[in-house]
């Protein structure tokens, strides 16, 4: 029975490998040092504001094999953070197939987390010194955009302007996290009113529990628990209301 599920597991590692190898064509290399010290975590989402968006491009399909052979069999890691030096996007044409965010210990790899390892770091440091130095790498950037609730959102706030006869102009900002799927998982909020006699104020709990149950975002493999999504939003007593 264990020779079966060893077996099995080798063919699936196979499988998966070739899946991916067949299609990759290029990849892109973002690489800012291992060793790199920045005053705060890096994100996969914030990773060109930190370095910049030099990269490295190989179409060496030898090394590109190479690497992906052993990035498909990193072990999994229960800790769900990585403090990113280095980004890898594989490529089909200009499409992008997978990406993988990297530290010294720890890889994102396509929305799930595994340990690094010395034979990793290797390669990529062998695709760097094989790769092509290029400007600015070019792809979709990942906005974090609702995709469900903001209408409710607003009929929500419309309600809030008659129910509690707000004067003046409320500006709420503040912050929420998301997981990849792009759950709503934690939500902070403050409130600043300018203008108009406040006869009544926003009750901001109420309104971090709604955006925990109905707001969602795009899914996005690469956002990480971290990443803060910022919310912005300006109730005027005209039933006007700009929100971000």
């Amino acid at each position: 029975m264990r020779n079966l599920i060893i077996i099995l597991l080798l063919l699936t590692s196979i499988r998966s490998y070739s899946q991916i190898a067949d299609r990759v064509d290029r990849i892109f290399i973002l690489y800012a040092g291992w060793d790199k010290l920045t005053d705060t975590n890096v994100s996969c989402m914030n990773y060109e504001s930190h370095f910049g968006k030099g990269y490295y491009s190989v179409n060496n399909k030898t090394l590109i094999n190479k690497f992906l052979k052993v990035a498909l069999r990193l072990k999994k890691s229960d800790k769900r953070f990585v403090d990113v030096r280095c980004k890898v996007y594989c490529h089909m044409g200009d499409t992008i197939i997978s990406s993988l965010c990297i530290d010294r210990d720890y890889v994102l790899f396509d929305g799930s987390y595994y340990r690094n390892s010395k034979k990793l770091r290797r390669i990529i440091k062998e695709l760097i010194s094989g790769g092509c130095p290029k400007g600015n790498f070019i792809k979709e950037h990942n906005e974090n955009k609702i995709i469900g609730g903001k209408y409710a959102l607003e009929q929500y706030i419309l309600g809030l302007i008659k129910e509690k006869k707000l004067e003046g102009v409320c500006y709420i900002k503040g912050y929420c996290t998301a997981n990849q799927d792009g759950k709503t998982i934690k939500v902070v909020l403050r409130a600043i009113y300018s203008g108009g006699s406040i006869t009544s104020r926003v009750d901001l709990g109420e309104l971090e529990d709604f955006y925990q149950k109905h707001i969602w975002w795009n899914p996005c493999k690469e956002r990480m628990i971290m990443d803060l999504i910022p919310i912005n939003i300006k109730i005027r007593s005209d039933t006007k209301l700009h929100i971000e």
